[in-house]
This record gives structure tokens, C-alpha cells and sequence, in this order.
């Protein structure tokens, strides 16, 4: 079996659609719903109607992984395994856009909303999102190596300090 970190798969869905996904508002939003759906589409790149761009970012890593499982799978089988990706892809998507769009109304007041909505759809809140797809992954390019280095830092402390206190680690 093929062990496909979570977390890797979540993260990398998540970058491909703040990175490749901007869509414009599709029109001027009036209910609180309406106005939410728009604000993750903007925010988030989470939108039905850009899946397949989604799609051919994360099927790469999807395939290497499959294949780092077994180098002998034949491009064919890949190309059929694609598909089934797709439809998987495409069927849960919406899912997750709409608890998105929950965990949002559930956080934000009507007040905030109208304020996200007026910022995401404004030319500065457009520009933006634009420049997020350079700046996220240079933030990602700091951020890993300084949580690995304190990490690497603070484990033998909080080891020692729990010998300390009788605890056995194995």
C-alpha cells in the first residue's frame, strides 16, 4: 500500500487552488450566502469551475507517488488512474467548498462579511489575491526550514525534561 500523507495531499490542494485558481466575481452578491460563496472563491481559489487546473497541478504528484510505490506502472494504467482521480477530485469538491463556506458564516458577522465581499471584489483586494501566489510560497520556503530547526531544538529539551520526570520514552 502506498502511504499519501494527509497532510501533504491537503496542503498541496490548497496551494494549487490559491495559486492557480482566481476566478473574478462571477456578479454583484446580495445575501449573506451569495456573498460568502464569493468570498471563498476569491480567497481561496476554491471554485467548481476551476477544478480542472487544480487538477493537472496536483495529478504530478499523485502519479510520482503512485509510481514510487511501483516503477513498472505503464503510462496507459496511469492515464486510466487519471480519470478515476478526476471524477474522486470533482465529486468532493463541492463538499468542501461548501464547508468552507460554513466554517466562514459561522465566523464571520454580516458586518464582516459585507467587508470581505467590498475588499475581495475591490482592484486592491484583486491585486492582492494576484500577489498571493508569489508571496505564499516564499512564506512556505521560511516557514518549513524555521518549524524544522525548533523542532530540532526544543525535542531533546522536552525529552530530557520528561526523563526528568520519571516518564520512559520509547
Amino acid at each position: 500500500m502506498i502511504a499519501l500523507s494527509g497532510r501533504t495531499l491537503l496542503t498541496s490542494l490548497l496551494l494549487a487552488g490559491l495559486l492557480l485558481c482566481r476566478s473574478a466575481p462571477s456578479a454583484l452578491a446580495e445575501t449573506k450566502a451569495e456573498k460568502l460563496h464569493e468570498i471563498v472563491q476569491l480567497s481561496t481559489g476554491l471554485t467548481s469551475t476551476t477544478t480542472q487546473r487544480m487538477i493537472d497541478a496536483l495529478w504530478p504528484q499523485m502519479a510520482s507517488a503512485l509510481l514510487r510505490g511501483n516503477h513498472a506502472i505503464p503510462a496507459d494504467v496511469l492515464d486510466g488512474l487519471r480519470g478515476i482521480f478526476v471524477e474522486e477530485y470533482q465529486a468532493a469538491l463541492p463538499d468542501l467548498i461548501r464547508k468552507v463556506e460554513g466554517l466562514y458564516a459561522a465566523t464571520y458577522t454580516d458586518q464582516e462579511v459585507d467587508a470581505l465581499y467590498a475588499f475581495y471584489t475591490s482592484p486592491v483586494g484583486r491585486s492582492v489575491m494576484a500577489k498571493q501566489s508569489v508571496i505564499l510560497p516564499q512564506t512556505l520556503a521560511l516557514t518549513t526550514p524555521f518549524g524544522q530547526q525548533v523542532a530540532q531544538k526544543v525535542l531533546p529539551r522536552l525529552v530530557d525534561t520528561l526523563k526528568s520526570k520519571g516518564y520512559e520514552l520509547h
